[in-house]
């Protein structure tokens, strides 16, 4: 029989929620860890299992304008994320801290988000993203009938580097409905404001 162990992933990783409350000044009460992984087969336990890997299972329904609520959450859940374990998926974290973050902004269908969500996590934790060892985490985040899907790493990204380019360019191969349209923003900067 084969462990779970002799499938370890490169790193370990934590999955979180975020939801949209008005305190903006405590973001740590705004989040939570709902589980971690550092192997396969811990991860597909997690997919399968978690409603975490379909996040418009979350998000609310626009089309009929009601609002989904979560049972012990305090408002509705805005976003998920699955980030390095031990990264706070926050700009205050040191990690983030001087890192920065891709990300797109586009109206989107459930089935779309199910699959740029599936896409994003599944190239992170595999490593196959374009400089992988600097890609800290992703979220997906429900702004009000459009989704912003982030791609956080640790370096500047909004100074145009090879390795900035590659990922540009990486995201618009990969979801067509980016046309190009990829923004970035540095944390140091987002952080000092706060």
């Amino acid at each position: 029989m084969i462990s779970a162990s002799e499938y370890p992933l490169e790193r370990s990783w934590a999955i979180w929620e975020m939801w949209n409350t008005s305190d903006t000044t405590n973001y740590g009460s705004n989040m939570r860890s709902v589980g971690s992984f550092s192997t396969m087969w811990d991860f597909l336990q997690h997919w399968e299992n978690l409603p975490h890997s379909t996040p418009n299972f979350y998000f609310s329904n626009y089309k009929e304008s009601t609002e989904r609520r979560i049972e012990g959450v305090p408002a509705p859940i805005e976003v998920v994320g699955v980030f390095v374990l031990g990264v706070i998926p926050a700009w205050e974290d040191p990690v983030n801290e001087q890192g920065s973050d891709f990300s797109f902004r586009k109206p989107m269908e459930e089935q779309s988000i199910k699959e740029i969500w599936k896409k994003l996590v599944f190239t992170l934790i595999g490593e196959t993203f374009p400089s992988s060892e600097d890609i800290i985490g992703v979220r997906i985040v429900d702004k009000s009938r459009v989704f912003k899907c982030e791609i956080w790493v640790g370096f500047n990204a909004d100074v145009e580097t090879e390795k900035t380019s590659v990922l540009k360019k990486w995201m618009c191969d990969h979801f067509s409905l980016v046309n190009g349209d990829i923004n970035t923003s540095l944390h140091e900067v987002k952080s000092k404001k706060s």
